[in-house]
Parts: structure tokens; sequence; C-alpha cells
């Protein structure tokens, strides 16, 4: 959502402007927009903007309210962004600095409104939202995670029911306020955009920060003194470390599961399609101790089959689909597991495009949902230019006979894809690149795949990638907006190689 930009939404996008791009998809006949997690996130300080390392899995993040129909409730003129400078990255706090300045006075007018009042606060008290409102409040104020604040707020408090409780502990009453309020209406906007004709598809993290609510809230269902990652293998032969905190799988089912279950909730009642990030995690997740290097990690296990029949019977409930990221080191028993479940697998074209002219990409799985790449992964532009392989080279993850190897590889992959295409027409004013992505689109839109994504940042032919896994500072890691987003799906502004795409999609994915 944060790609989204406009100039009514400032440095990033908002749910109005997924709004529009919902309004476009359904023009288009699509089924589903997909998007990163849009969880509550530390934008302040701490700044944590990685949408995968959340302030809580059970709240959503109010930078993304859509303020303008809020200011206009309450009477108050529709707020004005500071301009985008072209060219430049999000800065997600001073983006969230002015939302803030914005959404303050709209939701301490919206708290004075008795019948308003009286929505948020039963709300409130069905969700405890005053008890994470009363979190966000104090770490605002004391400008540090929960783990550096004294007692007894580090040490936790009571569940905090109620709004006079929360300031008699010491929680600042306006931004207590705007917590609520702006969760409050989060949910009803996100209720209102996900109730439509176009499904909303999200993504649910495998973990959260480790300043998050529920590990302060929660602490006996976390093993603080591990993080969740990955073992080392032919891409990060250093492992990885999430900083996650793992939850323990024996607490857990002392809690009947209730935690989990609510995190499944809290999407589902918005969500048509849920997709669950590292599906592997419900199976066993690498985790390492602290202070250890990411190689030293161990597997704990989960009762996964007790997990998996959670999420069955969440989906029936809620009738929202269900599908598991299974890309990676998957153990042999995650894929039929996910099938007697019913999860939809994920297909990553880009991984399985021929390498030998003649033959063809392999076909995706039919139960599964189909893109040609994924948020961690190259875009095509940037795959077909070789970035990928500059980025591993870049940060010492291969050596230079290696990196040699590859783009021969790449180079044999880029002539079998264009023969595939098959001989432009004379009239064709694509180039190779936007031929070859048009084409290895529509050879998925064909395909069995249940679901077929297109990237946005692939219609935009955006060379840049949204997340180098591995990585913090060394990239700029969630932090691009979407170039030209607004018209890409537009019948009139799209681009050439955009509306080729969008119009071979929609043919083979049209009934006949």
């Amino acid at each position: 959502v944060y790609g989204l930009a406009s100039t009514e939404t400032g440095q990033a996008g908002d749910l109005g402007t997924l709004r529009q791009l919902f309004d476009a998809v359904e023009r288009r006949g699509g089924r589903y927009v997909a998007t990163l997690p849009i969880l509550a996130q530390f934008l302040d300080e701490p700044c944590m903007f990685s949408p995968y390392s959340p302030a809580s899995r059970l709240y959503w993040n109010e930078m993304y309210l859509d303020l303008g129909p809020l200011a206009a409730e309450v009477g108050l003129p529709s707020p004005t962004a500071p301009p985008i400078v072209p060219g430049t990255l999000i800065d997600h706090k001073a983006q969230y600095h002015w939302r803030r300045h914005v959404l303050d006075p709209i939701a301490e007018r919206l708290a004075a409104q008795p019948a308003i009042s009286a929505q948020v606060d039963e709300w409130a008290h069905r969700t405890n939202a005053y008890d994470y409102a009363a979190f966000r409040a104090v770490g605002e104020q004391r400008r540090t995670g929960w783990s550096e604040w004294g007692a007894p707020w580090r040490d936790g408090t009571p569940i905090i029911d109620t709004r006079q409780q929360a300031i008699g502990l010491g929680a600042d009453g306006a931004r207590l306020t705007t917590h609520v309020v702006a969760q409050w209406a989060m949910q009803r906007q996100l209720e209102t955009i996900g109730g439509g004709a176009v499904g909303l598809y999200l993504d649910l993290p495998v973990g959260v920060n480790c300043e998050a609510y529920e590990v302060w809230r929660h602490r006996n269902l976390f093993l603080t003194e591990l993080a969740a990652g990955a073992p080392p293998d032919a891409l990060f032969l250093g492992g990885q470390n999430w900083g996650l905190p793992p939850l323990s799988p024996v607490a857990l089912r002392r809690d009947r599961y209730r935690y989990f279950i609510r995190c499944v909730q809290h999407h589902m009642k918005v969500a048509r399609m849920l997709r669950i990030d590292h599906v592997m995690g419900l199976f066993r997740l690498y985790c390492v101790p602290a202070g250890r290097p990411a190689t030293d990690g161990v597997y704990i296990r989960y009762p996964y089959e007790e997990l998996l029949a959670i999420l069955t019977l969440e989906s029936h409930r809620s009738k929202c689909a269900l599908v598991g990221e299974d890309l990676g080191t998957v153990p042999e028993a995650v894929r039929p597991a996910m099938a007697r479940h019913g999860l939809y697998r994920l297909h990553v074209g880009q991984w399985f495009l021929p390498s030998k002219i003649g033959n063809r990409p392999e076909p995706s799985p039919a139960e599964s949902v189909a893109s040609l790449n994924t948020h961690d992964t190259a875009t095509f532009a940037g795959w077909w230019r070789g970035a990928d392989i500059d980025d591993r080279r870049d940060l010492d993850l291969i050596n230079a006979d290696q990196e040699a190897s590859e783009r021969v590889d790449r180079d044999h992959q880029r002539a079998a894809l264009l023969a595939f295409c098959g001989t432009p027409s004379d009239d064709e004013a694509l180039t190779d690149v936007e031929r070859a992505m048009v084409s290895a689109t529509a050879d998925l839109a064909r395909g069995p795949a249940e679901v077929v994504l297109v990237a946005l940042d692939d219609l935009a032919l955006e060379p840049f990638p949204i997340n180098v896994p591995g990585t913090t500072s060394q990239r700029p890691n969630w932090q691009r907006r979407v170039d030209r987003w607004s018209e890409a799906l537009d019948a009139d502004r799209a681009s050439p190689a955009a509306a080729a795409t969008i119009a071979s999609v929609s043919t083979a994915r049209t009934p006949h």
C-alpha cells in the first residue's frame, strides 16, 4: 500500500489510493488485489518500517487511513500533503509525522461526538484496543521500545479495559484517543474495501518485532532469547536472523491457540484470501540463540496438524481462501499437508523459465497462486538485465566464477524466452524486455493456476526490487514507490506493454 502514492497522500499511499486500485482492477475484470502486510508498525522512535516485522499482528497500520473522508466527517478541510519529490525514497518517519499531524485533531473531534464515541468504546472493549492503544501511547511518550521502559509498564500491567484505566496508569489521553479511533476507523475502511466485487488478498507475517505489543502483553507465549530466521543455503551462506521472537509451541498449545486464532480472525474479517508467510513455520522454525551467528540455529517443531486445522476452520467460517508461501527449504511433509487442508501453493514464474531455445516455461500447479516474481525476488525488468546477479555479487554471496556462470545462464534464458515469444509483427512497438514480460505473464494466465497475480512493478518495468533478503541498510528495502501505478490499469493511459499484458491476462482468464 505504501507504494501507491498520490498528490493527496504524501510520500506513501493509503487506503484511499488502494480503493482506486480496487476500482481499476474491477473495471478490468480482476478478482483480487494483493498487498504486503498492512499491520501496525513502529514509525517514530524507534522507526522500523519492514512490514514483516510488525508492532502487532492484531492491529492495523494507522498510517494507511484514508484521511480525507474522516476530515469531512468532522468538518475539517481535506489535508494538504507535502509534495512528492520525484526520484526520492519514502521517508517513513516524515510521512508518519505528517499524517499524525492531520490524524490527531480528526480523532479528537470524532471522539467528541457522543454517537461515534459510543461506537468506538464498544468496539474497543470487544477487541482489547484500549490495551493496545495504551501500549502505543506509552511508547510514544518514552520514545523507546518496551524493553527499555521502567516498572511497572515494562513488566506488564493488568489488561487495560477502559480509557480511564489507561490514563490512571499514566498513558497520555490524546495519544490514547488517536490510537483507539485510528484502529476503529481502519477496521471500518478495510471492511468497506474488502466487501466489494474484488477481494482483498492479505499477508500474515511469520512473527512480530521483539518490541511488539504481543511480546509485551503475552510474554509467556514467546521465546524471547531466540530469533526466527533461515538456515544457511546457496544464496545466504551465513544464514538469516530475522529478529522475530518465535512462539513457544508448548505455551501456544497451553493457551489453546487463542493468540494464533485472534491473528487469523483479525485478517479474515476483511480478506477474501490470506497468504501465510513462510508456511513451513507451522511445521518447524529455524531459530538463532541471542548473541550467536545465524549459522548456529536450531529447529523448533510445531503441532502443524492442529495449526492447519485451525486455519481450515477459520477459512470455512470466514469464506477466506488460504495460500501457503512454500518457497525456499521445504520439508517433505509440508506440501502434502497443505493439499489435505486446501491451502494453495505459490508458483514463481521467473524460476521456471526455459533455458534452451525450443522449450517453454514450466506450467504452474493447478492448486496454486502464480506470479512472475515476489517481493523478495527481482522484478521482471531487473531479472532481464541481471540486477539480481549484480546484487549477489555486490553482497559477496557469489564469487567471480559463479557470477560469470550465472550471466551465461541468464543469456540462455533470455534467448529461449524471446524464441518462445515468436517473431514480432512488423507493427509491434514493444522492446525485447516488454515482449518477454507480456509473453511470460500471458503464459502464466493461460496455465492451470487458480489465481494469477500481475505486479504493478512489472507493468511499469521497474528495475529495482522491493526487498533484497538478507540486507538491511545496504539496500533501500520497503522504501520505493510504484512508478505510474495509476496509469497501469487505465485503458487510455497505460503503456503499450502494460496494456498488452492486461489484455492478454484478461483474455486468458475470461471464461468462454
